[in-house]
C-alpha cells in the first residue's frame, strides 16, 4: 500500500512538472523590430497620417465651400427682405408725416369743429365715432411704423452677422489651402526619404495610394454609422435572470447587418461580421476604390455601446493606431439600443455570429 501511495505521488509530481509549462508558461514576448523594419513602420505611419490629415482638410474645405454658398444665398435673401421692409417703412413714415403736418397746420380744433358742427346728439355721436376711428388709425400707423423700424434694424444686424460669418468662412478656406500645401510638401519629403531607405518602396507607395483612395469612402461610412437607427433593432433572444437581476440579450449578425444596408442604393454593399471581440465591416472593391476592412470594439457606456476603432486593413497593410485616432476624432459612434427604463449595459461581448449584451439595474 505504501509503495502504491509513493507511486501515485511520484506520478502526480511528474505530471505537474510536465504539464505546468503548458498551462502556466507566459506567452513569449514579440521579438523586437529590426532597425530596417522599425524605420519602415515609422515612415508608413508618417505617410498615412499625412494622407489622413489631407483628406480631413479636403472635407473641411468642401464643408466651408458649401457653407459659403448657403450664406451667400441667405445674405441675398436677407438684403432683399431688408429693402422691402425699408420701402414699407418709408411709405408708412410718409403717411404719418402727412397726418402730423395736418395737425401742425390746422390744429386739433379741426376735430373739435367737426364735433361742434353736429346738428343733433345723434349726429354728434356719429361724428365722435368717426373722429375716434381716425385717431386710432393714425395711432396704429405710428405703432406699425415703429414695428417696421425695429424689423429693419433687426435685418441690418442679421445682415452684419452673416457678412462676418461669410468672411470667416473665406478666411478658413485660405488657411486650409496654406495648410494643405504644407502637408503636400511634407508628404513629398517623406516619400523621397522612404524611396532612399526602403527596398520595397513600391509596396509602401501602393499602400499610400490605396489609403488615399479609400479615405473619402471611410469618412462616408463613419457618417453612415452615426446615422444608423440602432434604436429600432430588437434582440433575437432575451433571457431574464430574476435571481441576479440581469437580462441577457442576443443580436444575430444578420439582424445588425440589416440596419447598415443603404435603402437608396442596393449596390452600395457593406458586409458586417461578428468575430470574437469585435465587429468587422468589409467594403468590397468598387470602381476606382480597393476593398478595405474596418474593425470596431464595443465598450459599455450607461445605456449605450461605444464603438471604438480596433483596426483598418487596406492593400494588405494595417493602418497605424495614431492614424486611426486622427480619423475617428470628433466622432460620436455608439449603438443606442432600445432598453427598458431603469436598466444599463454592464457587459457586451461579440462572439462569432452574434452580439451578446448583459443588462443590470442602473
Amino acid at each position: 500500500m505504501k509503495s502504491l501511495t509513493v507511486g501515485v505521488s511520484a506520478a502526480l509530481v511528474l505530471c505537474f512538472f510536465v504539464l505546468s509549462p503548458l498551462v502556466a508558461a507566459p506567452l513569449a514576448p514579440a521579438p523586437p523590430l529590426t532597425p530596417a523594419a522599425a524605420e519602415k513602420e515609422r515612415l508608413v505611419a508618417e505617410i498615412l497620417a499625412l494622407d489622413t490629415r489631407l483628406a480631413l482638410l479636403q472635407r473641411e474645405q468642401a464643408q466651408a465651400e458649401e457653407r459659403i454658398k448657403q450664406l451667400t444665398a441667405d445674405l441675398n435673401g436677407t438684403a432683399q427682405e431688408k429693402e422691402r421692409l425699408a420701402r414699407q417703412a418709408a411709405g408708412e413714415q410718409e403717411n404719418v408725416a402727412l397726418w402730423l403736418r395736418f395737425l401742425a397746420e390746422d390744429g386739433t380744433l379741426t376735430y373739435l369743429d367737426v364735433l361742434l358742427g353736429a346738428a343733433d346728439f345723434s349726429d354728434f355721436l356719429t361724428r365722435l365715432d368717426l373722429v375716434l376711428t381716425i385717431i386710432e388709425s393714425n395711432v396704429d400707423r405710428l405703432e406699425q411704423l415703429k414695428a417696421l423700424a425695429a424689423a429693419v434694424a433687426a435685418k441690418e444686424e442679421e445682415l452684419a452677422q452673416k457678412q462676418a460669418e461669410l468672411a470667416q468662412a473665406h478666411a478658413a478656406i485660405s488657411r486650409n489651402l496654406a495648410t494643405a500645401q504644407e502637408l503636400r510638401r511634407a508628404k513629398a519629403g517623406a516619400l523621397a526619404e522612404a524611396e532612399k531607405k526602403l527596398a520595397d518602396f513600391a509596396a509602401l507607395l501602393a499602400v499610400s495610394q490605396a489609403w488615399e483612395t479609400v479615405l473619402p469612402d471611410i469618412d462616408r461610412l463613419l457618417s453612415r454609422l452615426e446615422a444608423v437607427p440602432w434604436e429600432r433593432v430588437q434582440p433575437d433572444s432575451l433571457e431574464v435572470n430574476y435571481l441576479f437581476g440581469q437580462a441577457h440579450l442576443a443580436y444575430r449578425e444578420a439582424t445588425l447587418a440589416g440596419l447598415l444596408q443603404s435603402p437608396e442604393d442596393s449596390s452600395d454593399s457593406l458586409e458586417l461580421t461578428c468575430l470574437p471581440g469585435r465587429l468587422t465591416l468589409t467594403r468590397p472593391a468598387a470602381a476606382g476604390r480597393p476593398a478595405y476592412t474596418l474593425s470596431l470594439e464595443l465598450a459599455p457606456d450607461g445605456r449605450r455601446l461605444m464603438l471604438k476603432p480596433a483596426g483598418i486593413r487596406v492593400a494588405g497593410a494595417d493602418v497605424p493606431t495614431p492614424t486611426l485616432a486622427l480619423l475617428f476624432a470628433g466622432r460620436d459612434l455608439a449603438l443606442t439600443l432600445p432598453l427598458p427604463a431603469g436598466l444599463k449595459i454592464s457587459r457586451a461581448e461579440v462572439e462569432t455570429g452574434a452580439l451578446k449584451v448583459t443588462l443590470t439595474r442602473a
